[in-house]
């Protein structure tokens, strides 16, 4: 009976050992699978971030662009019709209003974890300084409005009214008319720093997320 009962034991104690390593192998494989899937879902989260922080770049490099272009073409312009005018009187507003882009946390926190500083540190103002420009652009709007209400044009050339001001009238508007002109100045000097930063961003970022993530974008520029 002795040697029936360790046989059985024997039995017991390989067939527990064979189901136990059957387990391990099975669990191995389920681990292994759900690194695999972890990983790919990481990857294209990634990857969406990447799209997202790309496309709002390339919105910010457009939009300086098109308000510094504005102004280059306003002044092209006026050179030949009066070189002697000054900013208010040409400069006028741009008509279809530009909107605010924003990095979210979860962008700038993916582009961080690429580890490249360089990248990082060039892209994450960017915003903040395309807000900035937006803001002087509705500040010219807003000013070059009122002082055009207080001028009461005698004739009016197409686009272009002719208002003749006496010394007192010329003296209480000028003023204003100097402050407009530096709101111009003014923009397009953060146009012209904002473009050339923006556009230099844009391209090393774009290369990053090529080697990282393999985002795949044409970028072309005038």
């Amino acid at each position: 009976a002795e040697p029936a009962f360790l046989s059985a034991l024997a039995g017991a104690i390989v067939g527990a050992i064979i189901g136990g390593l059957i387990a391990y192998f099975i669990q191995l494989k389920a681990l292994r699978e759900g690194r695999r899937q972890r990983a790919e879902d990481t990857h294209h989260i990634r990857k969406a971030l990447g799209n997202s922080l790309i496309i709002k770049m390339i919105k910010i490099h457009s939009d300086i662009r098109i308000v510094h272009q504005h102004i280059e073409d306003s002044y092209r312009a006026n050179e030949h019709v009066d070189p002697q005018r000054e900013f208010w009187e040409y400069v006028l507003p741009i008509v279809n209003p530009l909107e605010p882009v924003y990095f979210s946390s979860e962008e700038l926190g993916m582009l961080i974890a690429m580890n490249d500083d360089d990248v990082f540190n060039m892209v994450m103002p960017l915003d903040r300084v395309h807000h900035g420009i937006l803001v002087t652009v509705r500040v010219h709007h807003k000013e070059r409005a009122t002082l055009l209400t207080k001028l009461e044009a005698e004739s009016v050339d197409g686009n272009m009214g002719h208002a003749a001001l006496d010394p007192i009238q010329m003296a209480k508007l000028r003023p204003q008319m100097i402050n407009v002109n530096e709101i111009v100045r003014q923009m397009y000097a953060n146009t012209q720093r904002g473009l050339e930063d923006s556009r230099v961003a844009l391209l090393k970022l774009h290369k990053l997320l090529e080697d990282k993530i393999g985002l795949q974008y044409r970028l072309e520029f005038d």
